[in-house]
């Protein structure tokens, strides 16, 4: 009986250890990797802070009509995507607010036909838009 009883304490101890260790792990892995989180347009994004520091004038050079390519060699990659089977780029601005780029051609993300400023789920303002 005592035999049995500690190999279900060790049982029971190895199962703590092994739920403390993997909580440890997701939780190194967000600050190893300095992720973020923000809400834009009723969606939670995760992010990674990229080194520039975006403000609403970086995106008066873009014009309607570009492609994300065309958007990302003037600006660089989006910090995310956000939707629900059709995606959209979003970039997070230095200030916490994010811009959403929306394409008339969205499965290819051609034909930039929006940019929009969101502070939270709200629209901030409409940045371009055919």
């Amino acid at each position: 009986m005592n035999k049995k009883i500690y190999i279900i304490f060790l049982l029971i101890i190895s199962l703590i250890t092994m739920i403390i260790y993997i909580y440890k792990e997701n939780n190194a892995m967000d600050k190893a990797n300095n992720t973020m989180e923000i809400n834009v347009e009723g969606f939670k994004m995760k992010y990674i802070p990229q080194n520039r520091s975006l403000t609403v004038e970086d995106f008066q050079n873009i014009e309607l009509g570009e492609s994300i390519d065309e958007i990302e060699k003037k600006i660089g990659e989006p910090d995310g995507w956000i939707g629900c089977g059709i995606l959209h780029p979003v970039y997070v601005l230095e200030d916490g607010r994010a811009v959403a780029c929306y394409f008339s051609q969205p499965n290819a993300c051609k034909d930039l036909k929006e940019l929009t400023v969101y502070k939270g789920n709200n629209v901030d303002c409409v940045l371009k838009e055919k």
